[in-house]
């Protein structure tokens, strides 16, 4: 009885694993001879049209000094919502180009660092800009620097800056402001705008509705040997200058929804600003696509080919070759003079510029002279373009060797025999004393740089080299080719208070050429809040 009890049990428990193994085991496997594999190689993915070719390499700019780099200064001092890497692209086609990129910041001043740039680059800034540094652009690109200007409706708004009060309470410092209405400022006085918004094309797009294709372009260096580019999330433009890209007739903005003629590139200032109202297009992998690859190059271009006008308020920026110094015959060679020369050299040498001395100019060589008053015959050619007349001081007759009486000569150093003049004559500003005054006259081209520094002796010349060392504090500038420092010494507290009444336009003066204004000037009212961009 005991044993057909146990002989139960086992049955109740090897039946259901007996049940389970014929359930879900059916026959021992065989393993077939051949395997059906699916045919990878003749799957091909849609991918958007890749009709740039990768771009050739183009030799980096021989080996030259710094100076002679053309310097890109990208803003990075207004919370730009873009980090270097994901414009790798743009900086790799400038770094070829023989072009030096840096980075502004809050520590350093706008109107300084722009002094040495080239070009100016601002990329999506969510922290407006004070009135003195637009300003200081405005004047920048007045005198023929590059401005490049892009702003994404991705990147409107960045994390607002915040401080501790008196009360210990965080309270924003910048106004809240869209990148858009940002920008807006910045190119207010140039004719251009951009409107807070995003275009979309519902017919011709790159698998989204929000990736334009613009096919519409204005012959420009921008947009040279471009069939088709694409673009992710763009603002449109309002612009009364020139036109570059247009969307589709199919192209809309999500403000009216309306198109057809939409903007999303144009240029001003002769050239000189582009504004472009996306930024996607430039970062991996986007810019592999259509003919984006080429339009950046065109950019790079675009931003390394500036003519920028070269002189005094480029200030210490002044040459972009070796420079030599000639010294003047009348010039003391003391110990003193050794001291200031190498003060001079040191000086331009941190700059990177390599600096020594000659007798005479060189061919492809910058030049600084020094010299007295009135300078010697083999720097003529120097001073005649500023129509300096040096006159005695009794009989007020001209002291030259020149037949129209303009410029100086070796005459007024006794060379032969003519009386060394006491006051000297610039055009447009009046009559000065030249022991009260030292002058510095910039002379740029395309072949050589030249500056010339004149005063009564050689200790006046110290002076002004310690001004060039120092900034050009003390000068003034008269229209960008000349300063006029006072001398040590001079009979006149002011010297210049017997010229105030001689009709030379002070204000007209200290509006264009004192670097250190900070009038203020209305700001555009600021552009509605965007429309919010719907989900994919």
């Amino acid at each position: 009885m005991r044993s057909r009890s146990l002989f139960v049990v086992l049955i109740f428990l090897i039946l259901p694993v007996l049940a389970r193994t014929l359930w879900f085991y059916q026959g021992v496997y065989q393993r077939e001879e051949k395997v059906a594999t699916p045919d990878y190689l003749s799957l091909k993915m849609p991918l958007p049209n890749l009709a740039t070719p990768a771009p050739k390499t183009t030799p980096i700019a021989s080996m030259v000094g710094i100076a002679q780099q053309p310097l890109i200064l990208f803003d990075y001092a207004h919370a730009n919502s873009f980090t270097l890497s994901e414009i790798d692209r743009l900086v790799h086609e400038l770094s070829s180009r023989g072009a030096q990129v840096d980075l502004s910041s809050e520590s350093d001043s706008l109107d300084y660092l722009l002094r040495r740039a080239a070009a100016y680059v601002v990329l999506t800034p969510t922290v407006a800009f004070t009135p003195g540094e637009i300003q200081a652009v405005s004047r920048f690109v007045q005198r023929g620097g590059r401005f490049l200007v892009i702003t994404d409706p991705t990147r409107n708004y960045g994390y607002a800056n915040f401080e501790l009060d008196e009360f210990f309470q965080t309270s924003p410092t910048s106004s809240n402001l869209s990148s858009v209405d940002i920008v807006n400022q910045l190119l207010s006085t140039f004719g251009i705008a951009f409107v807070d918004d995003y275009l979309y094309d519902m017919t011709e797009n790159e698998g989204n509705f929000r990736n334009i294709v613009l096919s519409n372009f204005v012959e420009d260096v921008v947009t040279k040997g471009l069939t088709k580019v694409v673009f992710y999330s763009a603002h449109s433009i309002q612009s009364s200058q020139k036109t570059l890209l247009e969307g589709n007739p199919s192209t809309l903005s999500s403000k009216t929804d309306q198109g057809g003629d939409v903007v999303v590139a144009a240029s001003a200032s002769e050239g000189n600003v582009l504004a472009i109202g996306d930024l996607t297009f430039m970062i991996a992998p986007y810019y592999l696509v259509q003919d984006n690859s080429r339009l950046i190059g065109n950019i790079a271009h675009f931003l390394v080919s500036a003519n920028k006008q070269h002189d005094l308020l480029n200030f210490p920026f002044l040459f972009s070759k070796p420079v030599d110094i000639v010294v003047g015959e009348n010039i003391d060679m003391d110990s003193e003079t050794i001291s200031k020369l190498t003060d001079l050299q040191q000086h331009f040498e941190r700059l990177g510029l390599k600096v020594g001395f000659a007798e005479k100019e060189q061919q492809d060589h910058d030049l600084i002279i020094l010299d007295t008053y009135p300078p010697q015959k083999d720097y003529q050619q120097f001073i005649d373009p500023f129509e300096l007349r040096f006159v005695t001081d009794e009989l007020e007759e001209t002291v030259s060797g020149s037949s129209d009486g303009r410029g100086a000569s070796s005459a007024g150093n006794g060379v032969d025999g003519g009386e060394k003049p006491n006051k000297v004559i610039i055009p447009g500003f009046g009559k000065l004393k030249t022991s009260d005054v030292s002058l510095l006259l910039f002379l740029p081209s395309s072949d050589q740089n030249v500056a010339v520094v004149l005063a009564k002796d050689s200790k006046a010349v110290y002076e002004v080299i310690d001004q060039i060392t120092s900034g050009l504090s003390n000068c003034i500038l008269e229209q960008g080719k000349l300063a006029i420092c006072p001398a040590t010494g001079s009979e006149d507290e002011d010297i210049f208070s017997d010229y105030e009444d001689s009709g030379y336009d002070w204000d007209s003066w200290e509006e264009e050429y004192d670097l250190e204004s900070q009038t203020e000037t209305p700001l555009p009212t600021a552009l509605p809040y965007p429309t919010p961009l719907p989900s994919p």
